[in-house]
C-alpha cells in the first residue's frame, strides 16, 4: 500500500473565478460546478486540488488534473474518479479549514 498526503493553504485559491485559466486547467467541469456552488469556493477548490497532489504522490501516476475528478457520494464521503471511473483500490479523506486544506489517498497499488 501506498499513501499520498497534501496540504493547501485556502487563500492561493481564494479569489479564483470559475472561467479564470487556472481553474479550467486544473478542475473538471463537475468539480468547478460543485465548488462554485458554494459560499467559499476557494475551499473546496483547495481541498480537490490537495486530493489531486496526493494521489499523485501515492501513485506515481501521470494524469492531467482534469483526468482525476473529486466527487462526493450521497453521504458526503469525498470518492476519487480516475478517467471516469472510481477505483476501489484508491481511497481518500479530505479536510479543511478557512486556512488550509489537506487531503490523503491510499492506494492498494
Amino acid at each position: 500500500m501506498k499513501i499520498g498526503i497534501d496540504i493547501e493553504e485556502t487563500a492561493r485559491f481564494k479569489t479564483l473565478k470559475a472561467n479564470s485559466t487556472f481553474v479550467k486547467r486544473y478542475f473538471s467541469k463537475n468539480e468547478i460546478a460543485y465548488c462554485f456552488s458554494k459560499p467559499k469556493p476557494g475551499v473546496h477548490l483547495a481541498a480537490r486540488f490537495a486530493a489531486k497532489e496526493a494521489f499523485y504522490k501515492a501513485t506515481n501516476r501521470t494524469l492531467n488534473f482534469k483526468d482525476i475528478e473529486v466527487s462526493n457520494a450521497p453521504s458526503g464521503r469525498p470518492e476519487l474518479f480516475i478517467l471516469g471511473k472510481k477505483h476501489k483500490e484508491i481511497d481518500i479523506s479530505i479536510s479543511h479549514s478557512a486556512q488550509y486544506a489537506v487531503a490523503a489517498v491510499l492506494s492498494e497499488n
